[in-house]
């Protein structure tokens, strides 16, 4: 439920207020990059994969698919843990005899 919210949260969140963030997040890495004083050659590769990261992040479906992967690593042994620690216990063998009226 954790993830759903989330993910449904996120998509208002990017696709409303903030649709360019993808773009910004681009020119940030490419800036780090020259900042670090890689070479163009360097710099043209991680270009590319930034705008097909771009153009695959744009559709909502795979916007969605991607945002439901980000809290999994956390939430699932969270969710593990949890359940051990909440799991029903077996009452005792010995049953207690039931009052007749």
């Amino acid at each position: 439920m954790a993830s759903i919210c989330y993910v449904i949260a996120w998509e208002i969140v990017y696709f409303n207020f903030i649709p360019d963030f993808a773009e910004k997040y681009a020119n940030h890495l490419i800036a780090k990059l020259q900042a670090s004083g890689a070479s163009q050659q360097k710099i043209d590769p991680q270009l590319q994969e930034l705008k097909n990261i771009k153009a695959i992040y744009s559709n909502p479906l795979y916007n969605v698919a991607f945002t439901f992967l980000e809290p999994l690593p956390v939430g699932v042994p969270v969710a593990l843990i949890s359940a051990l620690i909440l799991r029903k216990r077996p009452r005792n063998a010995v049953s207690q005899p039931v009052p007749q009226t």
